[in-house]
């Protein structure tokens, strides 16, 4: 349990230290695994890249992270694992509706049909 928790950690750090390179710093090299890591959790353990968006979302008051967080990993969840997905940000925005703000950089056309008419729904507070 500690070595994911470690884990879980250093992927969160590393993920947010990774926005804020510019494309052409030779320190991306070292922080790309990150990125790697993070899409591959989306796609084969759904729920514990859900623990891991959260976890940045807390660790972070960046925009900048805020909106790769939605234009990137939350936006692969949702549109790999919809429903299951959805009911988890609903709830979490009760929580934290400053969630919004990651919500909000989700590509709706990226999504099926029924799920983007959803994420439309929460970001207009319907």
């Amino acid at each position: 349990m500690n070595d994911e928790l470690g884990c879980s950690k250093s992927l969160v750090t590393t993920w947010i230290e990774l926005q804020s390179l510019a494309p052409d710093d030779p320190s991306r090299l070292k922080c790309e695994w990150a990125a790697v890591e993070l899409n591959m959790l989306c796609l084969e353990n759904p729920g514990e890249a859900w623990s891991v968006v959260k976890e940045v979302f807390e660790s972070s008051e960046d925009p900048w992270v805020f909106e790769n967080l939605g234009a990137g990993p939350l936006e692969t969840l949702l549109s790999m694992h919809g429903e299951s997905t959805l009911e988890e940000v609903r709830i979490y925005l009760r929580q934290r509706p400053g969630f919004l703000k990651v919500l909000a950089h989700v590509w709706t056309h990226a999504l099926p049909p029924d799920v983007a008419e959803q994420v439309f729904r929460l970001n207009c507070g319907r």
